[in-house]
């Protein structure tokens, strides 16, 4: 599979971009340096790698959503990959993954009766 070409405007926003996200979650949540960040360059395809511009762990679904804003807001394309985010430095047609985020993990509701659990992402 062919990638696209990094968008260069991103590229030279990264720094920008990182300091902007680590306002919306907690110290360490945003990782951005190139050996840890190896880690995450794939999301149960191991044939297909990419290595992100930056990866962000929200905790909480108010988090995803302060992400998710700045993101969209900035014009900086986002890959919900798996049980964290990764900011795409690419094409638009890259955008989207399927995703669920697992620092996520409080049940907000569980209705035994009715069997349903309400609960956050992940």
């Amino acid at each position: 599979m062919l990638l696209p070409e990094p968008d260069q405007t991103i590229l030279c926003r990264r720094d920008e971009i990182i300091s902007a996200l680590k306002r919306f979650v907690p110290a360490g949540a945003v990782i951005d340096d190139d050996t840890t960040m190896a880690a995450y360059d794939t999301d149960g395809l191991s044939a297909y790698r990419n290595q992100p511009l930056v990866v962000v762990l929200p905790e909480t679904t108010q988090q995803v959503a302060a992400v998710m804003k700045w993101c969209r807001d900035n014009d900086v394309k986002i890959v919900p990959a798996g049980w964290y985010i990764f900011v795409w430095w690419g094409d638009s047609s890259c955008r989207w993954r399927p995703s669920r985020i697992g620092k996520i993990q409080s049940d907000l509701d569980i209705d035994f009766i009715n069997r349903t659990v309400t609960a956050q992402p992940g």
